[in-house]
């Protein structure tokens, strides 16, 4: 990994603390619960509005250490398998990191790229270096790395070698209904001639499917080392989101964070909360 890149890491980590991240925490609580006090309430749902000051004056109650953000921060790296950016911010922040999390980072790291730059063999055979057993024990993330090796196949217009690629390894997994399935949603791409004409192309085909794909490869090593799986990040972004489409639903007039990027808080009226950084912080939720 290049400094450079080491740097833009760093960057992206001190502008999530710019964007005030406990208010974001806060965000979901607070929402969570004037959701509770509105369902109990006789009054008209539409009729709830939090102020601006009220927001401010319960978060300020709150407590959010910046070691406890900076632990989540970590985490992130950590699970993403950025070593050199997780080392760095680590000795910034004054923290230390248990060898365990960082043995196969880097392999990790690589690993993703494979997938994302769609050469999903050297990706298996990176797999199979840092983890033997993994794809013996885990057919479930086998099978998903072999349809992805015959999509991309099929992406190059290797037809008759996809084909044997696909009666060879896939054919194994026949008996599994859902992979079975999947296989077979795959193989309608031979059906046209320019596979991206097909009706499951953009599913298939999408680039996006290799993040995905990925994602999921990535989480499967972790879980295999007995690591955490899932960054706590991502767990608190989707607590938020669950939380504010509830509150959206019961047309509730609320500080929404409109913006996670710049921390921007609106009202649902579409008038902009300036100054939402600094509004407080609490104990993150248990995700």
């Amino acid at each position: 990994m290049s400094s450079q890149f080491v740097r833009f890491r760093l960057i992206s980590v001190k502008t999530l603390h710019s964007v005030d991240f406990p208010d974001m925490v806060y965000s979901s609580r607070f929402a969570h619960n004037n959701m509770e006090n509105s369902r109990s309430s006789d009054k008209d749902s539409s009729s709830r509005f939090i102020s601006k000051e009220e927001w401010q004056l319960r978060s300020s109650t709150a407590s959010f250490s910046r070691a406890q953000m900076n632990k989540i921060v970590l985490n992130y790296l950590l699970c993403e398998g950025f070593k050199e950016a997780a080392e760095a911010f680590a000795e910034e922040a004054g923290m230390s990191i248990e060898e365990k999390l960082l043995h196969g980072l880097s392999e990790r790291l690589q690993i993703h790229q494979k997938i994302i730059n769609g050469d999903i063999q050297q990706a298996i055979e990176l797999i199979n270096e840092l983890d033997p057993d993994l794809l013996h024990e885990n057919s479930e993330i086998l099978f998903v790395l072999q349809q992805q090796q015959l999509i991309e196949m099929i992406r190059n217009k290797e037809r008759e070698a996809a084909l044997t690629f696909a009666q060879i390894y896939l054919s194994e997994h026949g008996e599994d209904t859902a992979r079975r399935q999947a296989t077979e949603k795959t193989l309608t791409l031979f059906c046209f001639d320019d596979p991206q004409t097909c009706p499951t192309a953009s599913e298939l085909l999408s680039l996006s499917r290799r993040t995905k794909v990925a994602a999921e490869v990535n989480a499967a090593i972790l879980a295999a080392a007995d690591q955490e799986a899932t960054p706590k990040l991502g767990n608190v972004v989707k607590l938020l989101d669950w939380c504010q489409s509830k509150l959206d639903s019961a047309q509730i007039n609320y500080p929404r964070l409109s913006n996670i990027t710049t921390g921007q808080l609106t009202y649902s009226s579409g008038s902009l909360m300036s100054g939402s950084s600094n509004l407080g912080s609490i104990t993150p939720p248990n995700t």
